[in-house]
């Protein structure tokens, strides 16, 4: 006797092993994250978006954001671009990657310093 149809491995409640306030955290903490992710969607937001508003804001043309540099102030808007999109609207470092063109751990490097600037700096975003 096999239990292999007992279980449907289609429902993401099975994927979670723990006792059971373990498992009602790791729930919710999903279902937010999905929340989040369907937020920015409905709002329409993009990383294209963000960083246009971004670029306005210090005086910068978009096109800026795709030509490097270390320490000025592309580089700086390039991390508060990549900290708005992914920590403040839950937008996919995959999709900030494929926006600026290169890798996604050089976004994740990207995002504690951006994070940086924008908790020193006022209101950035009037999103």
């Amino acid at each position: 006797m096999s239990n292999k149809d007992t279980v449907d491995r289609k429902d993401y409640r099975c994927w979670v092993i723990g006792d059971q306030e373990f498992v009602k955290k790791a729930i919710a903490s999903d279902k937010m994250k999905r929340m989040q992710l369907s937020a920015y969607i409905s709002k329409g937001l993009t990383v294209k978006k963000i960083a246009k508003s971004t670029a306005r804001q210090m005086c910068l043309k978009e096109k800026e954001l795709f030509k490097r540099g270390r320490n000025n102030n592309r580089s700086t808007m390039r991390k508060i671009v990549a900290a708005l999109s992914h920590r403040r609207f839950g937008i996919p470092v995959i999709e900030i990657a494929r926006y600026y063109r290169i890798g996604g751990s050089s976004v994740s490097r990207m995002l504690d310093e951006g994070e940086k600037y924008i908790n020193d700096s006022v209101d950035l975003m009037p999103f």
